[in-house]
Parts: C-alpha cells; sequence; structure tokens
C-alpha cells in the first residue's frame, strides 16, 4: 500500500492515479505556508482520483469540532486524517476521541514516531486501542532508523516494533533511507510527504519527496 499527502494540484493528482491513498489537507493558503487547498479543490482532485482520498484539516482552516463533522459529510472523504493528541493530555486526548467517534468515516492516525532515543508509541497500546476503537483503519510512523546504523532503533525495541506492526495496521516511512521505503518488516506500506523541502509538512515531520520522485519510486516497486 502507498499513500501520498499534501497532494494539491490537479497535475500531482493525475500522476499519483496508482497510488491507494491520497492525502489532502483543508485549509487557508493565504495563512498557511503549508500545502493546502480549499473545499472546491478538494472536492476537485477526489474526481481526479476517484474513492481513496484522505482529508486532513489544517489548523488554518480555523473549523470548530461541529464544523469538522459538517465537512467530513459534505465532502465525503474516505479517510478523515488527524494528528494524534499525545495520551498523557489527557482532556484533549479525550475531546479528540469524542470527535473522530462522531465521524462517519475510517480514520488514518498520523504524527506518530519511533527513534533510537524515542520509543514511547511502544508503550502506548492502550491509546492506540482507543484510537481503534474510534474508527481508526491505519497507523502514520515515521522512523529513525530501522536501517542506518547511525541512528538504528536497538534490536529489542526493533522486535517490539514488529509486534506492534503485526497488531496495528501501520504506514510507515523511514527518516534515514532514500527512498523512505523500508523492506517487509511487518508495515502494512508506506508513505511520501509530497514537497521540495520549502514548507513545513502538514504533520509536523521533515521528510518530503518531490512528485519526481515519488513518480520513479512507485513505478520502481511496481517493476519490482
Amino acid at each position: 500500500m502507498i499513500k501520498v499527502n499534501q497532494v494539491t494540484s490537479r497535475r500531482e493528482a493525475d500522476k499519483l492515479r496508482g497510488v491507494d491513498i491520497v492525502g489532502i489537507c483543508l485549509g487557508d493558503a493565504a495563512t498557511t505556508e503549508r500545502r493546502v487547498v480549499d473545499a472546491g479543490t478538494f472536492t476537485m482532485l477526489q474526481d481526479v482520483v476517484g474513492p481513496r482520498t484522505s482529508l486532513y484539516i489544517d489548523a488554518s482552516a480555523a473549523l470548530s469540532p461541529q464544523d469538522v463533522v459538517d465537512a467530513v459529510e459534505a465532502l465525503r472523504p474516505t479517510y478523515f486524517e488527524f494528528t494524534v493528541v499525545d495520551a498523557p493530555k489527557e482532556a484533549a486526548a479525550a475531546e479528540q476521541l469524542d470527535l473522530l467517534a462522531r465521524l462517519p468515516v475510517p480514520k488514518i492516525a498520523n504524527g506518530l514516531f519511533v527513534l533510537k532515543e524515542d520509543v514511547g508509541l511502544l508503550d502506548s497500546r492502550m491509546h492506540l486501542d482507543r484510537l481503534v476503537a474510534a474508527g481508526v483503519e491505519y497507523f502514520q510512523v515515521e522512523t529513525e532508523s530501522l536501517i542506518d546504523p547511525r541512528f538504528r532503533i536497538s534490536a529489542p525495541h526493533r522486535e517490539r516494533l514488529a509486534a506492534l506492526f503485526a497488531d496495528y495496521p501501520c504506514l510507515v516511512a523511514d527518516v534515514c533511507t532514500t527512498p523512505p521505503v523500508l523492506p517487509a518488516f511487518g508495515q502494512v506500506g508506506t508513505y511520501f510527504s509530497l514537497g521540495n523541502g520549502r514548507v513545513p509538512n502538514y504533520d509536523g515531520s521533515d521528510r518530503q519527496t518531490p512528485l519526481s520522485g515519488i513518480v520513479r519510486i512507485i513505478r520502481s516497486l511496481a517493476v519490482g
């Protein structure tokens, strides 16, 4: 499975017809540097790629929880995507779970990572279970690194991560690999954040891949 995030134009959507999920951010381009679109452009892109869109609503859209529910019902994306609130922030996490339960589409959770020096996600299964109960179908996870020996996650933690991937459907990108596509490690697929490195990603991560690079990788994976 391949997911490509931050698609903003018909040209990009045309080039990415073969991917499984197309991530699109709704927001106000006048008030953010992120790659966002308005509702009309979202509808156009969804017409191009078909029923495999993931809608992320950027803070620049300035929508209330009820506005988010209304937007999802009006735009009818295949998935609703969101950045996970840290479980220790109990009030905010509870509010997020309440909102997710109100949305009538499957969800994708982003903003998750496992680093050599930070493996807290491995101890978050209880919260992941709550997210699954609220309708999350995929977790988007960034690793640093499962491959690069300079930043390699320890062997015991790699074993625990493989067990996590076996229990929760994860789309994984590794910061230290080019392209960020891992060998089989139990993940259901990979994801890319489209961009040229000049503007911040919607999920707070740093890694971006230009459209030409993503197209080349998709073609190579198809041949392989």
